[in-house]
């Protein structure tokens, strides 16, 4: 068996179904209320955003780390905080040594809330009132750490999987592709080939 398809032979787009994974994406998000969403390894989106938070809808431009195209410093935890103090999870899908796409995990209020006073200062950086930033930051989920890595854990085992499965099986197509240029396949079709004349009396074939 090869140990890997050539680099830019296929994307994720090509090893999952979108639209089964969007049904997917969109019933564990609606379940545990965080907000999810796919890239692929350029950092292009497969699929929507599954619950986008309100507080999240004012943003200007992908929310998404450097490696990925976005402006987003990640931590050793693949972590980063966005301007109102909100953490955002990465979780790469990983088959056969490769990182074929990226699920966004959150935001989410990690460990608890502060005292609604202590934001007024974040809100009037996005624009917004107290009141208007609390009522969205009260939409998002509040998680501890570890509950935050369970759940990235979880979502990403689901993907790696799918893309496993649909991998394996192409890499089984393209031994069988690989092995029609063996020597011994080639004596065998010429012999077909060389019978296929006599029984149909064609000159070339």
């Amino acid at each position: 068996m090869q140990n890997e398809l050539k680099s830019g032979e296929f994307s994720l787009a090509d090893l999952i179904d979108i639209k089964d994974w969007q049904k997917i994406q969109d019933n564990f998000s609606t379940v545990t209320d965080v907000c999810l969403r796919t890239v692929d390894s350029k950092g292009r989106f497969i699929t929507s955003v599954s619950r986008k938070p309100r507080l999240c809808q004012g943003c200007v431009g992908p929310c998404l780390p450097t490696f990925l195209g976005g402006k987003e410093v990640v931590d050793k935890n693949l972590s980063f905080t966005c301007k109102a103090g909100l953490h955002t999870l990465v979780a790469p899908l990983r088959v056969d040594g490769k990182a074929w796409g990226y699920i966004i995990v959150g935001p989410v209020v990690l460990v608890m809330r502060k005292p609604k006073e202590q934001y007024r200062q974040v809100a009037e950086e996005l624009g917004l009132s107290l009141e208007s930033f609390w009522d969205a930051l009260l939409e998002i989920k509040v998680l501890s750490f570890q509950g935050t890595q369970s759940l990235v854990e979880l979502i990403k085992d689901i993907g790696e999987y799918s893309i496993r499965l649909v991998y394996q099986s192409m890499m089984k197509t393209r031994e069988v592709i690989m092995a029609i240029g063996s020597p011994k396949l080639n004596r065998l079709l010429e012999a077909l080939l060389d019978v296929a004349f006599q029984v149909t009396g064609a000159d070339i074939g």
